[in-house]
């Protein structure tokens, strides 16, 4: 259609459709025009393959192929396991087998038409099997919304997914993990442990008042049923890029909505995105595209659920480095655990990298109370699919393990969990992560968490952070450093570059404040005098002239902010107030 539709020669470039056998693998490369393509659906038919596919441009549209033969396609996650036979090294002649111990195994597959081909697996020594870690016992823990309160799960009443902390135990465990998505993991110290509850929000009606933890017994379950103790609307909104924003590359995104209240969430959820940013496409759909918004219709009933949306955006050219980017979440009346993603492009990068937010430049001046988030994102960049990944990241002495909150990741982790020597392990089992010659879009990942400082650290505490990635068994990428410096107010820092001066501001009242917040400038500021406002993470709320002696700060939420005056070439130092 390219000669009829704009009367030029079709793309060729380095454009290439991936397939082993009649399993499609996906699109991979740049056409001649320099745009990336893709494909995010593939339907067998039964005599063709159906290729839905899309580019950076954006063009979209589908193409059939057709075996020249006649032969039957056949969906290669269906095919006939009554049509081949499987002979393992160990005797067994199931499709899939359970083995206990580290080794290689083989199988030899047979099938129709004189088919033959032998595959040999090896499985690696689990280093971080909980089993040798332990002086005690193994217990997982899993919730479950209690609606009847009475302390047994009945039909209807749902699973909770992990990610809010629930209980405690006294003492306290040796280690925590997550198995899956709907399990706690606790390794406990031999004895009695009493258990109590370690949320404001939720009461239960079966929590055991202590657990005796017994010594080298095989792991242990428990069911803890919930119930609120009153009704409230919030939602958290959790946004990430699974890849360096390079200039004119098409980067995935992940939004996580995670309904963090009690009652259902019914309602649209807009994505506001900056003009330069350009909509590829979305899983699931939106419901409406315009040049501000993206809108979806997002149902999430039960506390704890969640709704993901796969998101690709092209990114803008070179002209807009240094612009910050925004994806800013709105969800109407309910309260909004969340924050704007705001990032800058950049036209070379390192495909395997950490970055941890907030970000204010060199040093990252962060408050002692924030919570810091780190993304570790990595890219496959070999010439063959990726099965196991591995992401460790030792967590210094100065971070608050309790604290520890996972977010969100672009494939689901398998394990995660933080050993007794701080490394914090995220294990992603069978990934399939195809290669940058196999996918150019979808051969990226990247893990999402959060976590504090731990109390009393001194002025200017500088936290450094690096994870280390693991493909398969290949060595260890890796990624760059982060660092942040802990201040108890950005005004007490002494080598905040331009942002000190004699102070600019007489008074500042009240504080905290509701709906007006007073500014009396010194007395010798000229008129022409301007107010800037950011929030604790650093971001641009408002700004705007200082034309009365206060600014309306009703349209903020409650919270910390910072207030600075400029006059000229002065600008005062950051005045921390907060609106109640």
């Amino acid at each position: 259609t390219w000669p009829e539709c704009y009367g030029i020669d079709p793309p060729t470039g380095t454009l290439r459709l991936n397939i082993d056998c009649n399993e499609v693998l996906g699109m991979s490369g740049t056409d001649n025009y320099g745009d990336v393509w893709g494909s995010n659906e593939v339907i067998y038919t039964g005599n063709s393959i159906i290729i839905n596919w899309f580019n950076s441009y954006p063009e979209f549209g589908t193409t059939e192929l057709t075996p020249l033969d006649g032969n039957p396609i056949v969906d290669p996650l269906e095919f006939l396991e009554s049509d081949y036979t499987f002979e393992w090294n160990t005797g067994e002649t199931a499709q899939s087998i359970e083995v206990t111990e580290p080794g290689r195994y083989t199988v030899q597959v047979r099938g129709p038409n004189g088919f033959s081909a032998t595959e040999t697996i090896t499985i690696d020594e689990d280093e971080y099997n909980f089993e040798p870690e332990c002086s005690g016992e193994i217990l997982d823990v899993r919730y479950f919304m209690d609606e009847n309160r009475n302390g047994m799960r009945d039909a209807g009443e749902t699973t909770v997914l992990t990610g809010e902390k629930y209980i405690r135990f006294i003492p306290d465990y040796q280690l925590f993990a997550y198995q899956g998505n709907d399990t706690e993991r606790y390794v406990l110290e031999a004895g009695s442990h009493l258990i109590g509850m370690d949320n404001d929000d939720f009461e239960s009606a079966n929590l055991p008042m202590a657990y005796e933890a017994m010594q080298d017994q095989d792991v242990d379950n428990i069911e803890i049923g919930l119930y609120a103790k009153r009704d409230f609307e919030e939602l958290s909104v959790d946004i990430s890029s699974a890849a360096i924003e390079r200039c004119n590359t098409v980067v995935p995104f992940k939004v996580r909505l995670r309904n963090t209240g009690t009652l259902p969430f019914n309602n649209e959820f807009k994505l506001k995105m900056h003009p330069a940013l350009e909509y590829v496409s979305a899983n699931p759909e939106p419901v409406s595209v315009d040049a501000e918004y993206l809108t979806w219709d997002v149902s999430i009933e039960n506390h704890g659920q969640e709704f993901s949306i796969d998101l690709l955006l092209k990114m803008p050219p070179v002209e807009f480095l240094d612009v910050e980017l925004c994806l800013e979440p709105e969800i109407g009346s309910f309260e909004k655990s969340s924050d704007d993603f705001c990032f800058e492009i950049s036209c070379a990068y390192d495909p395997n990298d950490k970055v941890g937010t907030p970000f204010r430049g060199d040093r990252n001046l962060t408050l002692f109370e924030e919570e810091l988030k780190y993304t570790i994102r990595f890219e496959n960049l070999g010439n063959d699919t990726a099965f196991d990944i591995r992401v460790e990241d030792w967590l210094a002495n100065g971070f608050d393990l309790d604290s520890y909150r996972f977010i969100q990741s672009s494939h689901e982790v398998s394990r995660q969990f933080i050993t007794q020597e701080r490394r914090l392990v995220f294990i992603f089992d069978d990934i399939q992560l195809p290669s940058i010659e196999q996918d150019s879009i979808n051969n990226k990942g990247f893990v999402q968490f959060a976590i504090k400082s731990i109390p009393g650290l001194p002025e200017e505490y500088t936290l450094q952070n690096t994870a280390e990635i693991y493909f398969d068994f290949n060595d260890a990428i890796v990624t760059n450093e982060t660092r942040h410096t802990l201040v108890t107010d950005f005004g007490t820092s002494s080598t905040v570059d331009g942002l000190l001066s004699e102070s600019m501001i007489e008074k500042l009242f009240p504080n905290p404040a509701r709906d007006r917040l007073n500014v009396i400038p010194r007395a010798n500021i000229s008129a022409n005098c301007s107010y800037v406002i950011y929030d604790s993470s650093g971001r641009l709320l408002m700004s705007d002239k200082l034309s009365r002696q206060y600014i309306d700060i009703s349209a903020l939420e409650e919270g910390l902010y910072f207030l600075q005056l400029t006059s000229g070439s002065e600008s005062s130092e950051l005045i921390r107030f907060a609106r109640y």
